[in-house]
């Protein structure tokens, strides 16, 4: 062990513990860089999911503005239909029960066009108490054109006493409506089509079923 040995030896430490340190510095670059990709991949699926549920969203927006057409036009035909008839008969016609009838078919499109609006925002929302009834009959409401051309049979049972739950009721909407469409399309040529609530045994919960036959 003489001083020339001891010196080799000292710089293959040295050699051996730059080395090691290199080692480790690249490792730590691997691993930031890696967390970076995990991080830009996670982003990119967040961001396509988000945009499959926007697509979702526009999809049965389209159904069901397609199915609501027919019942659009009921409306407007009967408002035409008495505007004719003001126009040939303005005095015999313009009946207080003919104004009502006009005001309530614009009543009726107005409320139409006030769903169809809602059930189109995007976006967040904050919980707030959400009545599951409500949203049932609201969506079966927007359906039940598409299902008279089907030849689908309605039916609802709701829970009187359902608990309000906490959500968002336009998610919740979203749901319901493509549970429904879901069904209208699996039953082309007629069927029966029901929905049914009721409250589950834990305080402000609540189940809804919907079966197509």
């Amino acid at each position: 062990t003489g001083p020339e040995q001891q010196h080799m030896q000292t710089v293959r430490y040295q050699v051996s513990t730059v080395l090691a340190l290199a080692g480790i510095l690249l490792s730590l670059l691997l691993t930031a860089n890696l967390a970076w990709s995990l991080r830009r991949e996670r982003e990119r699926r967040e961001k396509l999911g988000d945009e499959l549920r926007r697509s979702e969203h526009l999809a049965s927006l389209g159904r069901l503005l397609a199915g609501v057409a027919h019942e659009v036009r009921n409306p407007l035909a009967g408002i035409r239909s008495t505007v004719q008839l003001w126009q040939r008969l303005p005095d015999q016609a313009q009946t207080p029960a003919a104004l009502d009838a006009v005001l309530q078919a614009v009543d009726r499109l107005n409320a139409l066009v006030g769903r169809l609006l809602y059930f189109a925002r995007t976006g967040w929302e904050e919980p707030r108490p959400v009545d599951l009834n409500a949203v049932v009959r609201e969506t079966v409401d927007l359906v039940r054109a598409q299902a008279d051309v089907q030849g689908v049979h309605l039916e609802t049972d709701l829970a009187p006493s359902l608990p309000p739950l906490a959500g968002s009721s336009q998610a919740l909407q979203q749901v319901v409506l493509n549970l429904t469409t879901n069904a209208l399309q699996a039953m082309p040529i007629g069927g029966r089509l029901s929905l049914q609530t009721r409250a589950l045994a834990s305080p402000r919960r609540a189940e809804l079923r919907v079966a197509d036959s």
